[in-house]
């Protein structure tokens, strides 16, 4: 049995609040660690029992794998929108934790989907997709109503919708509200990583600074705010780098 933290309950709470003030699509936000698959798979679980239709939407496979597992210990049958190839490493890792059990099932109300398989068959799963109660998107940051994220929103026209994430705020500058870019109507926030560390949900900080000639500039930034990949590659193999994290 999963028991959420004070803290969790209460963010739980503050998106039931939401919807129930007439926001449609909540957001909620909660430092990398604080537990965030937990509170989404405890929705998940009221809003199964419930009877409601579902579908939990990640991006990569890994992701899907990890969100079914978290739906799967609430003891949730549930089906997976993905390739062949995911479904089954996905059935592997339930037989693997569950002692041979797997909780998959093709005609459960519950659906853990790849957002890309998802939107790959938007015109098949069009009448399945009308009769969603919930969405659910994990990594929210990523939605935004003109991008692929946004279109698998956009499949689910009946029902309400929760996105979660650790980074709300955009390198790019684009907003997730539903006035601006994205498609949220409300954000709520959990406690702060600092929080977390002093009520003892996670380690304090470590940090090593070791001495390093490795150098790049602002340039090779990319528009989304990221490093460029090849410029950062270029500068390791400039560098002494990958020694010093030996030494250190």
């Amino acid at each position: 049995m999963i028991i959420l933290r004070p803290d969790q309950a209460q963010l739980k709470q503050a998106v039931y609040d939401g919807w129930n003030a007439g926001r449609a699509n909540m957001l909620a936000v909660l430092p990398t660690g604080g537990g965030k698959s937990v509170i989404v798979s405890d929705i998940v679980l009221d809003r199964h029992q419930a009877g409601a239709r579902q579908c939990v939407i990640a991006h990569r496979k890994e992701l899907v794998g990890q969100m079914s597992l978290h739906v799967a210990r609430r003891g949730i049958k549930h089906r997976i929108v993905g390739s062949k190839t995911t479904i089954a490493q996905i059935v592997a890792e339930h037989r693997r934790e569950f002692g041979g059990k797997s909780f998959i099932n093709p005609d459960a109300n519950c659906t853990v989907a790849s957002v890309d398989t998802l939107v790959s068959r938007a015109d098949t799963l069009k009448q399945w997709a009308a009769q969603i109660d919930d969405w659910t998107i994990d990594e929210a940051h990523h939605v935004l109503k003109a991008n692929k994220w946004g279109k698998a929103v956009a499949m689910f026209p009946n029902a309400r919708g929760l996105g979660v994430t650790a980074t709300p705020r955009r390198a790019d500058g684009y907003g997730l509200g539903s006035h601006h870019d994205g498609v949220f109507d409300e954000m709520v926030c959990g406690p702060s990583m600092r929080e977390l560390i002093d009520m003892g949900a996670l380690c304090d900080y470590e940090t090593a600074v070791p001495e390093s000639d490795f150098e790049i500039d602002e340039a090779a930034l990319a528009p989304s705010g990221d490093w460029s990949t090849k410029r950062m590659r270029a500068a390791a193999k400039r560098s002494h780098v990958v020694g010093d994290v030996v030494h250190e």
